[in-house]
C-alpha cells in the first residue's frame, strides 16, 4: 500500500458508536437542579433503553419522592399565599370605595326591593329596574380576585411563583408517567407491584391551582360585607356542603350572594330538602312531567316531600333545561314569582339537580 493511502486509511474506519451513560450517570441527570423537562426526558428514555427494569424501577421512584417533596412544599408556600390573599382581599374592598358608599347602597337596596314587591311584577321591571340596581350594588360590595392581585404587586408575585411550582409538579407528574409506562413495558407484573410502593397513582397537579382559585373566590366572597349572622351561615354552608351535589351547592351559593347585595339574610343550606327537591327533579325527568304537582301519591305537594324526608316546605321553585346552577338560579330570578320566591323570608334553602331538572325549594 503507498504512503497516501496509508494516510488516507484512518478516514474509512467504522465510526465509533456513543458511549451508552451508566445509569448513575442518567440518574444524576435527573437529580440536576439545572436539568429541566427535556433533560429529565431524554434521561428516563435512556434509562429505559439501556438499563432495563431495575433503571425504570429507579427513576419512578426519584420522580415519586419529588412529587411527594415538592407537593409538600407547593402546599405550605399555597397556605402562607392564600393568608395574604385573605388580608389583603377586604382592604382591596376598602380601597375602592367611594365616599357615601353606605348611603348609596341603602338607597340602591331599598328602590331595587320596592321594584321587587310590586304587584304585578312583570319581567321588563326585574331586567330594567333591579338589575341595574343589583349591578350597582355589585360594583359597591364584591370584590374580584383579579382586582386583588392588581392592587398587591407582592400578592401577584406569590401567585406567579406559586404557578411556576405548579408547573414544575407538572413536569415531574410527566416524568413518572414516561418512567412507569417504560417499567411496566419491561416488566408489568413488578412494576404494577411496585411503582408507586403499593399507593395509588399520584394525582395530575393541575386541579391543585383549581383548587386555588376556587379559594380566592371563597375569601372575596368573605370579604363582602354582611352581618356576622350572614358569615356564619355562608361557613356553615360550606363546611356542609360534602352532603350534597357540588351543582346544588354552586346554585345555593349564587342564590345567596344575590340576597347578601340586596340587604336580606343568607339562607342556610337544609341538606334534606336538597334531598326532596332532587328526589322531586328526577321523578319530573323520569315520569315525564314538569309541574309542582306530582303524579306519585306520597309526593303531591312540596310539603308532602319535605316530610318524606324529614323536614318542611312551603315555597318552590322549578326548572329544567339549565346546564348549570347560575342558569337556573338566573332564569328565576327573571321569572316574577320565582323572583318573588327567591327574595322571601325563609331562613332555609333546599336546591335538587337531577339531569338539567332542577327544584329548589324553602322551608
Amino acid at each position: 500500500m503507498s504512503k497516501a493511502l496509508l494516510l488516507l486509511a484512518p478516514l474509512f474506519l467504522p465510526a465509533q458508536e456513543p458511549a451508552v451513560p451508566t445509569l448513575g450517570e442518567l440518574m444524576r441527570r435527573l437529580r440536576s437542579p439545572e436539568s429541566d423537562w427535556l433533560a429529565h426526558e431524554e434521561a428516563v428514555e435512556l434509562i429505559v433503553a439501556h438499563h432495563g427494569a431495575e433503571g425504570a424501577k429507579q427513576a419512578v421512584r426519584y420522580a415519586l419522592n419529588r412529587l411527594e417533596s415538592d407537593e409538600e412544599r407547593w402546599r405550605k408556600a399555597r397556605e402562607r399565599y392564600l393568608r395574604h390573599f385573605e388580608k389583603s382581599a377586604p382592604e382591596t374592598l376598602g380601597a375602592h370605595l367611594v365616599k357615601k358608599a353606605d348611603e348609596e347602597i341603602a338607597r340602591l337596596r331599598a328602590e331595587a326591593l320596592t321594584v321587587s314587591a310590586r304587584e304585578p311584577l312583570e319581567k321588563h321591571h326585574i331586567t330594567e329596574e333591579v338589575d341595574p340596581r343589583l349591578a350597582r350594588l355589585g360594583d359597591l360590595l364584591l370584590v374580584s380576585p383579579a382586582a386583588v392581585l392588581e392592587r398587591d404587586p407582592d400578592l401577584a408575585r406569590e401567585q406567579q411563583e406559586l404557578v411556576f411550582a405548579r408547573d414544575g409538579l407538572r413536569d415531574w407528574w410527566d416524568v413518572w408517567r414516561l418512567a412507569a409506562d417504560g417499567w411496566i413495558a419491561l416488566d408489568a407484573a413488578a412494576a404494577r407491584a411496585g411503582a408507586g410502593a403499593n399507593k395509588e397513582p399520584p394525582p395530575h397537579p393541575d386541579p391543585l391551582q383549581d383548587e386555588v382559585d376556587l379559594e380566592q373566590e371563597w375569601l372575596c366572597l368573605l370579604a363582602t360585607p354582611m352581618t356576622e349572622r350572614d358569615r356564619e351561615t355562608l361557613i356553615a354552608n360550606r363546611d356542609e356542603r360534602v352532603l350534597i351535589l357540588p351543582e346544588e351547592y354552586a346554585g345555593i351559593l349564587v342564590h345567596n350572594l344575590i340576597r347578601i347585595q340586596l340587604g336580606l339574610h343568607a339562607q342556610r343550606n337544609d341538606s334534606k330538602l336538597c334531598e326532596a327537591g332532587r328526589d322531586h327533579s328526577k321523578d319530573m325527568k323520569e315520569l315525564g312531567f314538569f309541574a309542582h304537582e306530582s303524579p306519585v301519591p306520597d309526593k303531591k305537594s312540596p310539603g308532602d316531600r319535605a316530610a318524606r324526608f324529614g323536614t318542611s316546605a312551603g315555597a318552590e321553585n322549578i326548572a329544567w333545561g339549565m346546564d348549570t346552577p347560575r342558569g337556573a338560579i338566573l332564569a328565576w330570578w327573571h321569572s316574577p314569582g320565582h323572583h318573588k320566591n327567591m327574595l322571601g323570608g325563609a331562613d332555609r334553602i333546599g336546591l335538587g339537580f337531577f339531569a338539567n331538572f332542577w327544584t329548589e325549594m324553602f322551608g
